[in-house]
């Protein structure tokens, strides 16, 4: 944990120079599309993920509200937030269904199973929507990006699989239809 502290540290005070640095080593015609199409794939994954812990949580705040959850706002609003972590938003509902359990046995299934249905009906229906959107992709290759990704890097995988394969294929795109700014750096650069 100390470790991961002191890399973000380094990271938010070095990082644009890091970032910068390395794609300085590649020749100007590939780093620079390589460069934009990272930044920009890496944001809009991010951006449908805050949309989609959103969605997901105000769902799941509605519901609780409906089944007269005790703290129903605040664990929808958990939920949301945690949703935006890999895996914290399971481990989220897990504690929330015990914690509801232990007071009303028959509400925490009910909670278990609303939060269940809400859950899988947005990963598995408008997830990869909405992330097709921003990325690009198909939900079929988004969904094996992020198989593939759990596949080799594990969780890692998950959080970097899909901007991944969206940017390899805007670079592939690229490489066969070159854009005309990225024909003028090829003729600069040939200068």
């Amino acid at each position: 944990m100390l470790l991961t502290l002191v890399l973000t540290f380094y990271l938010l005070l070095n990082g644009n120079n890091l970032w910068e640095g390395f794609f300085s080593l590649l020749p100007a015609p590939i780093g620079v599309p390589i460069q934009r199409s990272l930044r920009q794939n890496f944001q809009n994954y991010y951006i449908g993920q805050v949309t989609l812990a959103s969605l997901n949580g105000t769902l799941i705040t509605l519901a609780f509200l409906a089944l007269k959850v005790p703290f129903g706002l605040l664990f929808g609003l958990g939920i949301a937030v945690m949703g935006i972590i890999p895996f914290a938003g399971a481990l989220t509902v897990t504690v929330i269904t015990i914690l509801v359990a232990l007071q009303n046995f028959w509400l925490g299934l009910k909670v278990l199973i609303i939060v269940l249905a809400i859950d899988q009906s947005m990963n598995n229906l408008v997830a990869p929507r909405i992330l097709g959107e921003l990325t690009g992709l198909s939900p079929a290759l988004i969904l094996i990006s992020l198989l593939v990704g759990l596949q080799v890097a594990g969780p890692l995988g998950l959080i970097i699989a899909v901007p991944l394969a969206s940017s390899f294929k805007f670079l592939l795109d690229e490489l066969r239809n070159p854009s005309p700014e990225q024909e003028q750096l090829v003729e600069s650069s040939a200068l």
